[in-house]
């Protein structure tokens, strides 16, 4: 579905060639979400074979982000998401819990974080007494539909008056770009000593995609 979408829009960039090589490999664990257009129809297939293979209802089992290694005998099944950001705070990787930026830096390429598929707990049933686990949205950016056009090689008061075929003496060269939107795909779950509303209003979030990068 990935690649029928790049062909109908006749992109040709690394995510096809990305996507060609994950269909040769045997073994997939490890995957970069920012060369699909919509990953949540990974997480989808992922709840599917889980359900299946645990003979549970799809409605029984949800998927979660987390930056600590899913281990301690839970029956999950977990893929590696490579290449993420987070946004506005730090993270210690060895307590695998959130912290206040340092040295002033944007943003932090996290060295580990999964997805993880598991059974559903029931509403109402406590997973923690004490619990320090918040949620922080895992954004990705996808391209729409729409184009706009731009006129480059005038200057811009003749750009602006494009439209009515005004040229100004310059050569007008018309170019389309895609535009993107920003979409919350998985909730990712984070240690925190503070509350998730102080890191909402801090404006914490992590990213498929290099933030400073448009």
């Amino acid at each position: 579905m990935e690649l029928r979408i790049l062909e109908e829009r006749r992109e040709h960039t690394d995510a096809g060639s990305y996507l060609r090589g994950l269909l040769r490999s045997r073994h997939l664990s490890r995957i970069i979400l920012a060369y699909f257009h919509r990953p949540t129809a990974l997480f989808e297939t992922m709840k599917l074979r889980y359900a299946r293979r645990h003979s549970l209802r799809y409605e029984e089992v949800e998927c979660c982000g987390t930056i600590q290694f899913p281990g301690g005998g839970a029956v999950v099944d977990a893929w590696e998401l490579a290449e993420c950001y987070l946004v506005g705070a730090d993270c210690d990787v060895e307590e695998c819990r959130l912290g206040e930026c340092v040295d002033h830096k944007p943003f932090t390429l996290l060295t580990q974080l999964w997805v993880v598929v598991r059974k559903r707990t029931p509403p109402g049933v406590a997973i923690r007494a004490l619990s320090t686990h918040i949620n922080l949205p895992l954004y990705h950016r996808c391209s729409t539909t729409p184009y706009t056009t731009h006129v480059t090689g005038v200057s811009s008061l003749v750009a602006a008056a494009g439209a009515s075929g005004v040229d100004g003496g310059g050569q007008q060269q018309q170019r389309r770009q895609r535009l993107h939107k920003y979409v919350p795909i998985l909730d990712v779950e984070v240690d925190s000593l503070a509350s998730e509303r102080h890191w909402l209003l801090r404006g914490a979030k992590l990213t498929t995609f290099l933030p400073c990068m448009e």
